[in-house]
């Protein structure tokens, strides 16, 4: 039997902390949870006297960061086989420029027999 190796990120905690299972029963990241804690809700009334809710930040970073975890759930945040993330809303969408779909393009026709 091969013994297999994983690279989890591990996180420490004292044995007498409480766990925070409120993510579905799994254990929150918290390097994202630092960055998206600064987040929270806000309520306004718009120009019809109607409340409408929005998000509410302290920080420019912390807005990014649920922004794209918002993407990253939609499915529309997506990685380029360059290693590029970038944001489409097209189903078919695999690249995240045009020069680098004709670079992959060139590569796999200069070379049909890699994978």
């Amino acid at each position: 039997m091969a013994l297999s190796v994983y690279s989890w990120k591990r996180y420490w905690g004292s044995r007498t902390a409480r766990l925070d299972l409120s993510d579905s029963g799994y254990l929150s990241d918290p390097e994202t949870d630092a960055l998206v804690a600064p987040m929270g809700l806000g309520v306004q009334v718009n120009r019809n006297s109607r409340p409408s809710v929005h998000w509410v930040s302290t920080s420019l970073l912390s807005s990014l960061t649920t922004m794209l975890l918002e993407d990253l759930a939609k499915g529309t945040a997506l990685r380029c086989p360059c290693g590029q993330l970038f944001v489409s809303n097209a189903y078919q969408a695999r690249y995240h420029s045009k020069q680098c779909r004709w670079r992959f393009e060139k590569h796999k026709q200069r070379h049909p027999d890699e994978d």
